[in-house]
């Protein structure tokens, strides 16, 4: 009596983990599906996302005398698969044989209707039946993501981690990362199985672009997928090879040598310098030099002798004759000065202008001193 009563416990046990198992991976009760092959439209099936296993129950269609195939035709979103080929067979037990136990899996991203159907125009006796199980194997993972942002420093070091992938299986399961081939970067970089990207190259902000684009996989036990692509952005350090002063990826972006200290980006576009040691001349060697109206010589802010001029508010001034298309460029342009004054008035004064000669003496452009700032 107490064997039996065992065993009974033992088998209740065995048949509830059972149910809890199939239950667990369920949501899609298996579907019956039948197609003739006298049907011009075929058999339609509404499925929800996820991964499906097409499985081959019996039977054959017919598309002519002693002529049959299993040969039906999958549509899912415009691309057909053809998922039991057996060719042209006199019976359908042939056919039977053939592919007895054959199955076809296939994803769905989204919800979709797919199609089966086996119809050949050119005969009058199609027909045959031939039936077919879907299955849903597995959902698909999701929340594809890192978290964060995917940021390289450059010159770091190969295998420098840039971050973690996470995803989330629905059925509990373990998830490995996979790159997908195509137009991408993918090759600049390494991606382990549990997530981890890695670098496989050292980078220089200089030289290389400043953003790269990978495309990653996200898969569970039984093969389902989830994909996205993801932007790695290359961020810059501090370097200044020559010494000048500027950074390095300065004075690439404006075409300066980043190994000549004398190259600096201040000479790129520079239209015109002048430094006041001693005169107005121009020192950006476009010879836009200055011709000094009734201003005087003083020390600058640093207290360097003979490095400024002093203007008395009235009518001295510095022209610096024609700059060519200089004002047409004044919205793509900087200008920049240091300037002291001793008027405490509230009047408007001029301290920089640019006059178009050829509509009248108005500036097109100018730098005022206001210290009523409501004006």
């Amino acid at each position: 009596m107490k064997r039996v009563e065992h065993i009974l416990k033992h088998l209740i046990c065995v048949l509830f983990v059972f149910f809890f198992s199939s239950s667990f991976l369920s949501g899609f009760e298996p579907v019956e599906i039948e197609v003739n092959g006298a049907s011009q439209s075929g058999t339609n099936q509404s499925l929800q996302k996820g991964l499906y296993k097409l499985e081959y129950i019996s039977g054959a269609v017919k598309f002519g005398d002693g002529r049959y195939s299993s040969n039906i035709c999958l549509t899912i979103n415009q691309q057909s698969f053809v998922p039991f080929a057996s060719g042209e067979k006199p019976s359908v037990s042939a056919v039977e044989q053939l592919v007895a136990g054959s199955s076809f899996s296939f994803q769905l991203n989204e919800s979709t209707i797919i199609n089966l159907k086996y119809f050949d125009s050119g005969y009058h006796d199609n027909g045959g039946n031939m039936k077919m199980r879907i299955k849903l194997i597995s959902q698909i993972p999701e929340n594809l993501n890192t978290g964060q942002s995917l940021i390289v420093i450059e010159n770091q070091y190969v295998g420098a981690i840039v971050g973690d992938f996470h995803a989330t299986d629905p059925e509990g399961g373990d998830i490995t990362y996979h790159f997908i081939n195509g137009e991408n970067n993918n090759s600049l970089f390494t991606l382990e199985t549990n997530g981890t990207l890695k670098t496989a190259t050292i980078f220089d902000y200089e030289s290389n672009a400043s953003t790269y684009t990978i495309r990653v996989q996200a898969k569970d036990e039984l093969n389902a997928t989830t994909e996205g692509n993801f932007t790695i952005t290359l961020t810059d350090v501090y370097e200044d090879t020559d010494g000048d002063g500027f950074r390095d990826s300065l004075e690439v972006s404006t075409g300066s040598d980043l190994n000549n200290a004398i190259s600096t980006p201040l000479e790129q576009g520079l239209v015109a310098w002048y430094p006041f040691d001693g005169n107005a001349s121009d020192m950006s060697n476009n010879g836009n030099h200055g011709t000094v109206h009734g201003a005087t010589l003083e020390n600058d802010r640093h207290g360097h002798i003979n490095k400024a001029y002093s203007f008395d508010g009235v009518d001295d001034f510095i022209d610096i004759g024609n700059l060519g298309d200089f004002s047409s460029k004044v919205g793509t342009s900087t200008i920049s000065l240091w300037l002291k004054t001793t008027d405490l008035s509230t009047s408007i004064k001029s301290v920089l202008g640019v006059i178009d000669e050829t509509s009248g003496s108005d500036p097109v452009f100018k730098i005022e001193l206001n210290r009523n700032m409501n004006d």
